[in-house]
């Protein structure tokens, strides 16, 4: 999505997201079925590599997307085994509709402002009233109440109760699924300051699927909040990886390397993650960050100033502004 309406080459693209080949689609609709056409572009010469359009109607869309996402990997020579596909299988709702609002959550969740959470916790809430065992709609509530007091200045006391219970449930509707590992591992770091259980938590849902982004994003900062620069680092670009076109990868991994003091990198980071999203307030802040400690207060307070228009004025911004008016 963020380069839906991008004026730059496929050459441009897969420069700055460090890829030899990309995937575009388009989406229609008509009379109650779905098409979707899908070309595979090597990025190298922009060369067409293959095409496809299939067709669908929503009730089989879970079998539908797991039918193409074997074809496309298929094409790049990806070997997805039997009991891999399985679990991938296993781990999604048979409600459609619930499937849906669980993807709708999760997109306003990485987004990262009270507005948006609020809206992730709506449909990850009516995904579980239609689907009470959707081990993922519970790990997205689980995960959105963890980070609530980080990203919107939400009470910590209030609020781990409720992220603990639903942490729970998605432990017990699926104990070996990785989201619901990690949800348990995102709790523990965030909220009960349990350094050495977050790391075992995340470690088993790397475990259970080395592809599942987050966890890896948070050893990173895991081990970053720990001193070690030399793993933390390392952790999240394993993170930036597996998913390029999430901002939050970008923009946390500015944050591991600002705590390794690596101020030139940090802004890279930031400025990464606002390509993918300009409007990514912590992409703002974690440049305002890096730029202040190399003395760019012009470059900062503009960035703090296009924080607050993403996100409002919240904790970090008022104490970064105010830090960097004490050492002008």
């Amino acid at each position: 999505l963020p380069y839906k309406h991008t004026t730059g080459t496929i050459a441009d693209i897969g420069r700055e997201l460090h890829v030899a080949y990309l995937v575009e689609g388009s989406l229609r609709a008509e009379s109650g079925r779905l098409r979707i056409t899908a070309r595979l572009v090597r990025v190298h010469g922009q060369v067409q590599v293959w095409s496809a359009s299939f067709d669908s109607e929503p009730r089989s869309m879970l079998e539908f997307q797991r039918e193409l996402a074997g074809v496309i990997a298929q094409q790049v020579r990806l070997q997805l085994a039997p009991g891999r596909l399985a679990a991938l299988a296993s781990r999604q709702t048979q409600n459609s509709q619930a499937y849906d609002l669980y993807l709708r959550g999760r997109h306003f969740w990485h987004q990262l402002t009270p507005a948006t959470t609020r809206d992730a916790l709506e449909h990850y809430r009516r995904a579980t009233v239609l689907d009470p065992g959707y081990a993922l709609a519970w790990s997205g509530i689980a995960d959105a109440y963890t980070a609530s007091p980080i990203t919107g200045d939400g009470e910590p006391r209030k609020l781990s109760p409720i992220a603990r219970e639903a942490a729970l449930q998605a432990v017990r509707a699926q104990p070996e699924l990785a989201e619901a590992q990690a949800s348990h591992g995102f709790l523990k770091f965030w909220l009960d300051w349990d350094w050495p259980g977050a790391e075992r938590a995340f470690c088993r849902a790397i475990e259970l699927d080395p592809n599942y982004a987050l966890p890896h994003r948070m050893l990173g900062l895991l081990y970053s909040h720990m001193g070690r620069p030399q793993e933390s680092l390392p952790a999240i670009r394993r993170a930036r990886e597996l998913d390029p076109l999430l901002a939050v990868h970008h923009g946390l991994s500015a944050q591991v390397a600002f705590a390794a003091r690596d101020y030139a990198l940090a802004a890279q980071f930031a400025r990464q993650a606002l390509v993918v999203d300009p409007d990514f307030w912590v992409g703002h802040f974690q440049l305002a960050q890096a730029s202040v400690e190399v003395g760019e207060y012009k470059v900062a307070e503009r960035s703090l100033e296009d924080a607050n228009s993403s996100y409002g004025e919240n904790s970090k911004v008022a104490a970064l502004r105010g830090y960097m008016r004490a050492r002008q």
